[in-house]
C-alpha cells in the first residue's frame, strides 16, 4: 500500500484513484446518485471490497505497532482520498447499506487505533461517518424487506454501534439494538444454524454481533437472555463444525466476508472467532488461538487467559443443518436439513446429503466451495449446484431449480432417520426431496468405521428411468488413479492412501475429472475469487425403478466390505478388540435395512 498496490482477492490493484475502479473491468463508475449506478456486467464485489476500507484500519494498527511515519502519511492520504470521493448518497459505494455500515466500522476503527495522528482529520471524518450512518438508517427498509439475512443484521449493529460511539440519536440507537435483538433470534435457529446456510455467513454476521454486544456492555444497554442464548448456540455449532486446525466442514457460499479488517491471513482458520466469543462469555476458548480479533474486542487482558482443555464433544452431534460424527481419528459432516432461511427464502447451495470427511485434522472429502458470484454465471451455477457437492446427481439436474443468484425456487427438505452409536462404528441415515419434481427420491447410509473406513449406500426410488451420478470431491492436494479391481479408484494425498470401491444393482461406470471445463468438473474454489483443479470421481449408473449404490473408502490395509451374488445384500465383517462386527445391508422391496449389527465374543 505504501507504494500505491491493492490486493482485491486474488487481484492485484495499481491506480492513484482506487475508490470507482471496476478491478475486473477497464472502466470505472461514474460519480452520480447511488440510484443511477447500472451495475457492470464483471463481479461488483471487487469494488465494494476496496469500499470497505479494510486497508485503512490495516495502515492505523500498523502506525500503531511500528511508530513508521510512512504507514501514518498513507493513512492521511487515503483518509482526505474517501473524505473526497466518498460522497454521501453518491457513486457506487452506496448502492449496499450493508457495505456503507462495513466501510463506516473499518473507519471508525481506524480512528480509535491511530489516536490523535488524525486530528486534523477526525472533525470532518466523524462528520462524513455520521451522515453515512444516517443514510444506512433512512433507507434499511430495504433490507427489512428484500434481504433480511445479514444485510440487515449489520446494517441495524452499525447503526446502533455510530449511535453509542458518536454519540447521537440516543432513541435511534435504542430501536436499532431492539431490532438486532429480535433478528438475532429470527435469524438464527435455537440449535444455532444460521439461516443463510453458510457457516462463513455465520461468522460474518457472529462478527457484527460481537462488536454490537461489546458496545452495548460499555454502554450499559441490555441484553436480552434469549439472544443470548442464540449466540450460545451458535458457538457451540461452530465449535462442532471446527477441526483441530481451526477449519471447519464448508457448506453454502463464501464470498471472502469478514467485518474488520483484521485477521486476513487466517480467513479460514475459526479460532479467532471462538476465542473472540469465549472472551465473552460463550463457549470455551480454544486451546491453540491464533489472530487478533479477541485482542481488539475485549482487550489484552482477557485474551491471554490461558485456555484449558476444551470438554470432550459428542461423538454425535445433531442440527437442523446436518449430523457430525467422531470416530478416532475421522470426522465426518452429513449435510441433512433444513434449506430455508429467514421470511421463507431458500438460500444455500443444493448439497442435501452432502459427505465432508477428514482425517487426522486434514480435509479429505470437500466441500468445493463458491468461486465468484457475478459475471461467470456457468461457474456460479456449477459451485451452488448439487455437482460440486459429494452427494448424489439425478437426471443432470439439481436438487433445486436456481431462481436468482442467491435464490432457489422451491424447497428441498432433508430429514435424518434413526441410526446406530456403537464402540468401533457410527451409523447415519438421512433423506431428501428435492427430486420431487422428477418423482424422486434419495436416502443416503452412511457408517464409519474406527480403524477402517467409510462406507455410503445411497438408495434412489426412482419413476421413470434416470442417470444416477455420485461425486466425490479430494482435497486438492490429492491425486487420483484407476484401481487394478473393477469399479475402484485410489486416492492418495498428504500421509493418506485411500482406496475408494463401488458396487450397484445396475452396470457401473467410474471416471476420474481433474480441472474439466466441458462440462465443468473438477474444480475447487479455496476463497473469493480464486480457482485451482482438484481431483474428483464420478460412479455412474441407471435407476430403472430402485437403484443401490454402494460406496466404500477405506483408508486402513483391510478391505472393508465384500459383495454377495448379484448385490442382493452386502455384509460388512471386521475384526475389533471386543470381537467380530457385522453388519448387512439388504434390497426388500423398496428399502434397504441394517438388519445386524453386533459385536459377539465368539
Amino acid at each position: 500500500m505504501v507504494c500505491g498496490r491493492y490486493k482485491v482477492f486474488e487481484v492485484e490493484v495499481h491506480a492513484e484513484d482506487i475508490w470507482r475502479l471496476e478491478p475486473l473491468g477497464s472502466g470505472s463508475f461514474p460519480d452520480v446518485h447511488w440510484s443511477r449506478i447500472a451495475f457492470p456486467r464483471g463481479d461488483i464485489k471487487y469494488t465494494w471490497e476496496i469500499g470497505r476500507c479494510y486497508h485503512v484500519s490495516l495502515l492505523a494498527r500498523a502506525w500503531l505497532a511500528t511508530n513508521d511515519r510512512r504507514y501514518l502519511e498513507v493513512l492521511r492520504d487515503q483518509w482526505r482520498q474517501l473524505l473526497t470521493a466518498l460522497q454521501v448518497g453518491r457513486g457506487v459505494h452506496f448502492t449496499s447499506g450493508l457495505e456503507c455500515a462495513v466501510r463506516c466500522v473499518n473507519l471508525l476503527f481506524s480512528l480509535q487505533v491511530s489516536g490523535d495522528a488524525l486530528d486534523e482529520l477526525r472533525d470532518e471524518a466523524l462528520q462524513h461517518l455520521a451522515h453515512t450512518f444516517d443514510f444506512i438508517w433512512d433507507h434499511i427498509g430495504f433490507s427489512r424487506w428484500w434481504v433480511p439475512n445479514d444485510h440487515l443484521l449489520g446494517e441495524l449493529a452499525a447503526v446502533y454501534i455510530g449511535c453509542r460511539c458518536l454519540g447521537r440519536h440516543s432513541a435511534r440507537g435504542h430501536r436499532a439494538w431492539q431490532a438486532l435483538q429480535h433478528e438475532v433470534q429470527s435469524q438464527f435457529s435455537e440449535d444455532g444454524v444460521y439461516g443463510n446456510h453458510s457457516v462463513f455467513y455465520q461468522r460474518f454476521a457472529l462478527e457484527w454481533i460481537l462488536l454490537a454486544l461489546r458496545v452495548a456492555n460499555l454502554a450499559g444497554d441490555p441484553s436480552s437472555s434469549a439472544m443470548r442464548q442464540r449466540i450460545a448456540a451458535a458457538t457451540n455449532f461452530i465449535a462442532a463444525l471446527c477441526g483441530s486446525g481451526g477449519h471447519v466442514f464448508r457448506y453454502g457460499d463464501d464470498d471472502g466476508g469478514h467485518l474488520l479488517g483484521i485477521d486476513e491471513g487466517l480467513y479460514h482458520d475459526f479460532r479467532p472467532l471462538l476465542t473472540a466469543l469465549a472472551d465473552l462469555g460463550f463457549g470455551p476458548r480454544p486451546i491453540h488461538r491464533s489472530g487478533e480479533l479477541a485482542f481488539w474486542l475485549t482487550g489484552p487482558n482477557t485474551s491471554r487467559v490461558e485456555s484449558a482443555a476444551p470438554p470432550p464433544r459428542p461423538r454425535v452431534e445433531r442440527s437442523s443443518c446436518g449430523l457430525l460424527a467422531r470416530m478416532g481419528q475421522a470426522e465426518l459432516f452429513l449435510r441433512c436439513g433444513e434449506q430455508t432461511g429467514p421470511r421463507r427464502m431458500v438460500f444455500g447451495h443444493a448439497d442435501q446429503l452432502h459427505v465432508g470427511l477428514r482425517l487426522a485434522g486434514e480435509p479429505i472429502l470437500v466441500d468445493a466451495g463458491t468461486y465468484r458470484y457475478n459475471g461467470v454465471s456457468r461457474w456460479r451455477q456449477h459451485f451452488a449446484g448439487t455437482r460440486a457437492h459429494n452427494t448424489v446427481m439425478l437426471g443432470g439436474a439439481d436438487q433445486l431449480e436456481r431462481l436468482t443468484t442467491f435464490l432457489w425456487a422451491g424447497r428441498c427438505r432433508g430429514e435424518e432417520s434413526p441410526g446406530l452409536e456403537a464402540r468401533d462404528v457410527v451409523v447415519l441415515q438421512g433423506t431428501h426431496d428435492g427430486y420431487r419434481r422428477l418423482r424422486a427420491r434419495h436416502w443416503r447410509l452412511v457408517a464409519l468405521l474406527r480403524g477402517y473406513g467409510l462406507v455410503l449406500v445411497d438408495r434412489i426410488r426412482v419413476g421413470a428411468p434416470l442417470v444416477v451420478e455420485s461425486r466425490l470431491h479430494f482435497a486438492p492436494s490429492f491425486n487420483l488413479a484407476p484401481a487394478s479391481r473393477d469399479y475402484g479408484t485410489t486416492a492418495r494425498g498428504f500421509d493418506h492412501t485411500i482406496e475408494v470401491d463401488h458396487w450397484a444393482t445396475s452396470p457401473l461406470q467410474v471416471n476420474i475429472a481433474r480441472g474439466a471445463e466441458d462440462p465443468l468438473e473438477g474444480w475447487y474454489s479455496p476463497g473469493y475469487g480464486l480457482l485451482q483443479p482438484n481431483a474428483v470421481e464420478i460412479c455412474s449408473t441407471r435407476a430403472e425403478d430402485l437403484a443401490v449404490l454402494v460406496t466404500t473408502l477405506s483408508w486402513s490395509t483391510k478391505r472393508v466390505l465384500t459383495r454377495l451374488p448379484q448385490l442382493d445384500a452386502v455384509r460388512l465383517r471386521l475384526p475389533t478388540a471386543r470381537g467380530m462386527l457385522q453388519a448387512r445391508w439388504t434390497t426388500l422391496g423398496y428399502q434397504v435395512q441394517l438388519l445386524k449389527l453386533t459385536a459377539n465374543e465368539d
